[in-house]
């Protein structure tokens, strides 16, 4: 190898001792994102403390470091598990259990848990990198087993409160034992029955169902009957009504007819009585007359009177005055 050959090979040399140290520099750098702390490890030892959001550096190959997220999780269980999981959001099929006579029996719920940024460091040390799986996920399948067991079957679903009460209950004393996971919330979704305790209760559903529409349909017809009473009443009352307004008119009439009659009579008996008064022997005599006149007969010259009643000249009764 001739000089210039050597002096090549140290300027290649030199590059090559650039480029690796420059790779091994980039390599070095790593960006940690706001939300997220570094769980540091040095040749596979965990580091205690938690590296924080920012630049951070690590000697590659002999040192490591890990983002754990550390913002608010939720865990979404449902019959539904086609959506891919995130940092934020896990999706779990259906939590299943048995009720206290061994039927099988599900519900869907949404948990929701803010990790302990200082404390995740500490869940690498203690559980390794299946921390989640085994402080969260574990925990909540267990706790679903426990209160489901509780219950019957032919009975949850009227008392879905106390299920998610109960749940609530047992999920925050779990956490409440778990450094590295807060709860933050619970929501009961849906609870899942056998198909034969499902059929029996819309069985009596629907006989309850068919009760109540002829129980509703009993109180209709009652209250037709009433009105119907309610209205036969009211036109009694109005024809009674009627027949006492015509009772009454009649009456009226009767009596008003009576006090004519009456005063009729009363009227007929005055007249007659003043007729009588006025019947004097003289007037009587003059009426006699007159009816013989008036007749066409030949007026008799006397009339005899009876006992020692006086004789009348009638064709000279002015002579007599």
């Amino acid at each position: 190898m001739n000089d210039y050959e050597k002096k090549l090979f140290k300027i290649g040399g030199g590059l090559l001792g650039i480029s690796l140290f420059s790779v091994l520099a980039w390599n070095s750098i790593h960006i940690i994102e706001t939300g997220n702390v570094g769980v540091k490890s040095s040749v596979g030892q965990i580091e205690k403390t938690e590296l924080k959001p920012g630049l951070n550096f690590a000697i590659p190959v002999i040192q490591k470091i890990e983002p754990v997220f550390t913002k608010t999780v939720m865990i979404n269980y449902s019959g539904m598990t086609e959506k891919d999981d995130t940092e934020e959001l896990y999706s779990e099929r259906t939590l299943m259990g048995e009720d206290e006579s061994g039927l099988e029996l599900g519900i869907d719920l949404l948990v929701e848990v803010n990790p302990v940024m200082s404390q995740m460091a500490d869940m690498y040390i203690d559980v390794g990198r299946q921390g989640f799986d085994k402080k969260v996920l574990q925990p909540i399948r267990g706790v679903s087993r426990k209160v489901l067991g509780q219950f019957k079957a032919e009975l949850i679903m009227s008392q879905r409160k106390e299920v998610e009460a109960m749940l609530g209950k047992e999920l925050e004393r779990q956490f409440q034992e778990n450094p590295y996971f807060e709860l933050v919330n619970v929501q009961l979704k849906k609870i899942y029955l056998p198909s034969k305790v499902k059929s029996a209760i819309e069985r009596v559903a629907l006989a309850k169902q068919d009760a109540k529409a002829k129980q509703e349909q009993i109180i209709a017809n009652e209250n037709l009957a009433k009105s119907k009473v309610a209205l036969a009443k009211g036109e009694a009352q109005a024809i009674e009504a009627n027949a006492n307004g015509v009772a009454k008119a009649m009456i009226a009439k009767a009596n008003a007819k009576a006090k004519v009659i009456k005063l009729e009579s009363e009227a007929l008996a005055k007249a007659n009585n003043l007729i009588a008064k006025s019947l004097t022997p003289a007037l009587i005599q003059q009426n006699t007359v007159d009816a013989w006149k008036i007749g066409g007969a030949k007026v008799p010259n006397f009339v005899g009177g009876g006992g020692s009643q006086f004789i009348f000249d009638l064709n000279n009764l002015d002579k007599l005055k």
